[in-house]
């Protein structure tokens, strides 16, 4: 699921840019919170057993001082009583941008970035994975694959925007 739409020069690419750009990790715990609201109204959610954000690279969350999409996880997980896990789903090659690219280049640029440990935390789990904005879903679906690889039963989605 995603809370928001997000269209260029409207008001979801500000706030997403603030998420992103300005230090504001208050917002993206503001923002958790609205998306687990949501998520309590659905059942499929009902049994989900750990939420995992998307990470970044070691070197790009260095430069950016946090993850937005755990700020996020963190707003979800307050409300819900979920545990959020950052230990088991690593990106483990620094990627370029995203944002100019199409579908089958972003699929490619994601392709082996992502790696797994602690498998036995993740093995028949329901897993929540996190994101900031959903695109293509090149790299959720990149995320998706590994966290399958490692056993888990269940992947649910949850973006604040979606763009087309």
């Amino acid at each position: 699921m995603s809370l928001l739409y997000f269209k260029k020069g409207a008001r979801t690419q500000n706030i997403i840019h603030h998420l992103k750009y300005r230090d504001r990790k208050d917002l993206g715990i503001k923002l958790g919170g609205m998306i687990a609201q949501k998520l309590l109204m659905n059942p499929a959610y009902d049994d989900v057993d750990l939420i995992i954000p998307v990470p970044l690279h070691r070197r790009r969350e260095h430069q950016r001082g946090y993850n937005q999409s755990l700020c996020v996880a963190q707003g979800i997980s307050s409300t819900l009583k979920i545990p959020v896990n950052t230990r088991c789903l690593l990106r483990t090659q620094a990627t370029t941008t995203q944002t100019k690219k199409g579908r089958y280049k972003r699929f490619e640029n994601m392709k082996q970035v992502f790696s797994i440990v602690e498998l036995a935390s993740l093995k028949d789990k329901h897993i929540l994975l996190v994101d900031d904005v959903i695109t293509t879903g090149a790299t959720l679906e990149a995320c998706g694959i590994v966290l399958f690889e490692a056993g888990i039963s269940k992947l649910s989605i949850a973006t604040v925007a979606f763009a087309k």
